[in-house]
């Protein structure tokens, strides 16, 4: 059976055979390993950042009159927006406080607790309303609250992490 001619020299014995081989496998080698090293040299494209900030639901008085639960407890820095909505009969409000390095808890001014540290807040939700509110957030831990007086106290709040 004729063989096409594609510049191969024909191996006459196995001792040609193994030196084929092995010219074969360095010469493989080398160029693998020259195409690593010209990939090493180009920069990994980056990510592409979302123009849409991360959405976080906050539902308030959903389980329960005083209750405030956020659907995530963390986020990346940066803009978050809270979609935050009222399922309770009376008005609440979330408002967001960053805290101190190792802070647990706020400092309480009577029935309300102190915004020295606000960052945002939604203002005052009636029964069954919504309001979104985006916030630049840098890393740290922050308080979500609802400030109306006796509603920290009741419990209506939840730590959230920046990362």
């Amino acid at each position: 059976m004729p063989v096409a001619n594609l510049g191969v020299v024909p191996v006459t014995n196995r001792t040609e055979h193994v030196l084929l081989v092995n010219r074969l496998t360095i010469v493989a080698a080398a160029s693998t390993a020259l195409a690593l090293a010209a990939g090493l040299g180009v920069p990994a494209a980056a990510p592409v950042a979302s123009s849409t900030p991360p959405v976080i639901r906050v539902d308030l008085a959903k389980t329960s009159a005083f209750a405030l639960v956020p659907t995530l407890r963390r986020s990346p820095a940066g803009r978050v927006t809270f979609a935050v909505r009222n399922h309770g009969q009376v008005i609440h409000e979330l408002v967001v406080i960053k805290l101190r390095k190792g802070q647990a808890k706020l400092a309480s001014t009577g029935t309300k607790v102190s915004e020295k540290s606000l960052i945002g807040e939604t203002g005052d939700l009636a029964s069954n309303a919504t309001k979104r509110i985006t916030l630049t957030l840098a890393r740290g831990h922050y308080a979500l609250v609802c400030n109306l007086p006796g509603h920290y106290g009741a419990g209506m709040h939840s730590m959230f992490t920046v990362a």
